[in-house]
């Protein structure tokens, strides 16, 4: 039970997290990371943070139409970080069961007096009116503005989406995107065996459940309590959802090769390359980002790899030694992973995605010089925009004739094949992260 007087601190600190990553305009789970290595917090606190963070944002959309229906006067007016509090509150007493009413109540009014004296007595009024405020929802005549707000999505995606696919298909995606998501973790077979695993989970009194398509990606039912154990610690498992193992399968990795990872951090696909190599050959693992870098020099210590140099390079112009392979996850606006970066949706707009696919049209026209004759270069994407994908292999291919697409069936499960022969991945469908990515083989 979720008591007020304990978490005060905890909400307290949610609402920073929110404000400050608002304020500097930078990723929701990086200032939250933060935060929670600075504050001491135990496991319990640190899942009720989370959760109430990431929710708040995820639903942001949500709260703030169901919030507009019960507040007398311009809920656009009101002062932001009072809005950001009554989300938290909201959140709780919408979606969060295990918390009492009055304690997301009465903590939400305690944390706006810091705002202003006259604020905490309208977040009491507004919140004990919201419980019971029975909330009109749109009906199949509501317009794409209603849509938008009643899913938590911008409107200028729904519209995107329903142009590109149909209005019943946008709504599929954005209420997958709303659910809590399932973390995944992947065993590193380098360092342990599924035997040893399973052995594992059972004396520490896990229930889990291993991905049907590759038994090295499983799930649990107490996923922070598996995130601090020695298991992780020890570099035996790693965070990694299955979508993206299918990229790596995809590259099909091969003992004693060269292989080029091109925008390589946070390190997740580079430490399974290493494992599908077995610390063999050479990994040139590439990032532009130093800090993004320096996470993926911590993630394959960690993982016990050991076959990786990495260093800095932009990929737009950099020269590069020649690879039998390239892996070219490219940057994108993350349309397929909205339900795990909640604020990415709030932070993008319609100009990101056409930036980001001439961004990656210059990455993949680079990349492909250092790709040997014969070799294979795999082009990803965690994104559902054809502008991010299809179009930009369509232009690469009829400026690149020596290269040929190779179907992805022969790597991966012909379902997540579309008909040009790439993986992709609809999350709705296929319950894990959306993706695309694409083989190629230089003649």
């Amino acid at each position: 039970m979720i008591t007020s007087k304990r978490h005060l601190p905890a909400r307290r600190l949610a609402w920073e997290v929110i404000r400050v990553a608002k304020r500097k305009d930078r990723q929701l789970l990086d200032i939250l990371a933060e935060h929670l290595r600075n504050m001491d917090f135990d496991d319990e606190d640190k899942w009720f943070i989370r959760e109430l963070v990431q929710g708040t944002v995820r639903m942001k959309g949500r709260l703030d139409w169901e919030l507009s229906q019960v507040f007398t006067g311009d809920y656009e007016e009101m002062n932001d970080n009072l809005k950001v509090l009554l989300r938290l509150g909201a959140y709780q007493l919408r979606f969060m069961d295990g918390v009492p009413d009055y304690a997301s109540v009465a903590t939400s009014v305690h944390l706006a007096k810091s705002i202003h004296p006259n604020a905490a007595k309208l977040a009491n009024a507004l919140l004990r009116t919201f419980i019971d405020y029975k909330i009109s929802v749109p009906d199949k005549d509501s317009t794409i503005i209603s849509w938008s707000q009643y899913l938590s999505h911008p409107v200028w995606l729904m519209s995107k989406w329903t142009e590109q696919w149909s209005l019943d298909k946008a709504k599929e995606i954005a209420e997958w995107n709303n659910k809590v998501p399932d973390v995944w973790f992947r065993l590193n077979s380098l360092e342990m065996s599924i035997k040893d695993l399973k052995k594992y989970l059972d004396e520490h009194d896990y229930e889990y459940e291993f991905y049907k398509h590759n038994d090295l990606y499983f799930k649990v039912n107490h996923t922070s309590k598996l995130y601090s154990s020695e298991l992780y610690d020890l570099g035996n498992i790693g965070v990694q959802d299955p979508s993206a193992g299918f990229v790596v399968d995809l590259l099909a990795p091969e003992k004693d090769e060269t292989i080029i990872d091109g925008c390589a951090a946070p390190g997740n696909k580079t430490a399974y390359i290493a494992e599908k190599m077995e610390n063999t050959g050479k990994i040139l693992a590439y990032d532009s980002n130093k800090h993004r870098l320096k996470r993926l020099v911590k993630q394959i210590t960690r993982l016990n790899v050991t076959n990786v140099e990495a260093e800095i390079r932009d990929l737009t112009y950099s020269e590069l030694p020649k690879a039998d392979k390239v892996l070219l996850d490219v940057p994108s606006a993350g349309t397929g992973v909205l339900g795990k970066r909640v604020d990415v949706r709030w932070r993008k707009s319609i100009d990101d995605i056409y930036e980001s696919s001439i961004l990656q049209r210059k990455l993949l026209w680079n990349a492909t010089k250092y790709v040997k004759h014969g070799g294979v270069l795999v082009y990803s994407t965690n994104s559902l925009e054809n502008e991010e994908n299809w179009m930009v292999i369509d232009a690469f291919l009829k400026n690149q004739p020596e290269y040929k697409i190779e179907k992805a069936d022969k790597f991966v499960p012909k379902k997540f094949v579309n008909k040009d022969g790439a993986l992709e991945i609809y999350s709705p469908k296929h319950n894990i992260d959306g993706c695309y990515a694409i083989r190629l083989r230089r003649d």
